[in-house]
């Protein structure tokens, strides 16, 4: 069980993201969490900083499909849950090896396309 957290991102008191102390990082957005290893953490910051910066003018859904669980996420929410994470990887206290070649897609990220 995680007893320390260090907050790396904050939009409110109910959303932010933090790195516990076995370095697993807590995404919470409202009701929702995602308790993911920092190279997950940020494959998926990569994949959703992809799609926003394809889908600047999309007023609709973002549906993101990770594994057998689909997220619905409406613009208010998604944009500033991008840029948490965007802020929020930086934040990590390691450099990273990029996970993602060009147009390579993880098999536990499925990102679908944004609906209007």
């Amino acid at each position: 069980m995680c007893k320390r957290l260090k907050i790396l991102a904050q939009h409110n008191p109910a959303c932010y993201i933090a790195q516990c102390e076995h370095g697993t990082v807590h995404l919470c957005w409202e009701n929702m969490s995602l308790h993911l290893q920092p190279t997950d953490f940020l494959g998926l910051t990569d994949t959703i900083s992809a799609v926003l910066a394809n889908q600047l003018d999309v007023n609709g859904k973002l549906r993101l499909g990770i594994g057998r669980m689909t997220l619905e996420l409406l613009p208010d929410d998604y944009r500033p849950l991008g840029n948490l994470m965007g802020h929020a990887a930086a934040q990590l206290p390691f450099t990273p090896v990029p996970l993602l070649e060009p147009g390579f897609q993880p098999l536990l990220l499925n990102t679908k396309q944004c609906l209007n």
